[in-house]
Order: structure tokens, then C-alpha cells, then sequence
């Protein structure tokens, strides 16, 4: 989902990718050390993500822990301030190519 956000506001990179893959090795190991509340997955998200070099990405480990919680609260349905028609649009894609998948 990282990557796929990245790729649309920027332009396609391989440093997306491995940002995406980073974000998702955080988030399961967030989730294995027991953060369930969002307040705690953004702190624990951005702490991970803090040594990725993200030169290339035009984030930071912030702006990423960020749209990862606002993705999951959007999936559970929860109405996210700040987000936009074209998130909703990523996640309703993502999500199809997620079923589609498995």
C-alpha cells in the first residue's frame, strides 16, 4: 500500500518498494510486541522506519506511520480526517487486488 501511495503521488521508484516491504516488516513487528492502539502503531511505526534512508522518497518515517495507520482506521471503517478521494480510490484497489490474490 506504501508503495503503491508513493508511486502515485511522486513517481514509480524502487526505493518505494523496499520502503513498502520496510513499513510492513515494522508494522508485524509492532503487532508482535503487543501495539494495538494507533496512538502507540505511529510511535512504534516511525521509530522503526527511522533508520530507512529516505532520500530518494521525498517522506519521511513520520509521514509513513502516518498514512499506515490512516489505511488501517480507513479499512476498519473508520471516517479519517485528511484523507482524500484518491486514497479512498488506492485503498478500494488495493484491497480488490488483496482478494483477487488470496
Amino acid at each position: 500500500m506504501i508503495r503503491t501511495w508513493l508511486d502515485e503521488e511522486w513517481a514509480p521508484l524502487e526505493a518505494h518498494q523496499q520502503l513498502g516491504q520496510a513499513a510492513a516488516n515494522a508494522y508485524r513487528k509492532c503487532r508482535k510486541e503487543g501495539q494495538e492502539d494507533m496512538g502507540s502503531l505511529v510511535l512504534g511505526l516511525a521509530s522503526e522506519l527511522l533508520t530507512f534512508n529516505y532520500r530518494e522518497t521525498f517522506t519521511d518515517a513520520f509521514e509513513v506511520s502516518n498514512k499506515v495507520v490512516e489505511m488501517l482506521m480507513m479499512r476498519s471503517g473508520v471516517e479519517v480526517c485528511c484523507t482524500t478521494s484518491a486514497d479512498k480510490a488506492r485503498l478500494e484497489r488495493f484491497s480488490s487486488q488483496g482478494s483477487q490474490q488470496g
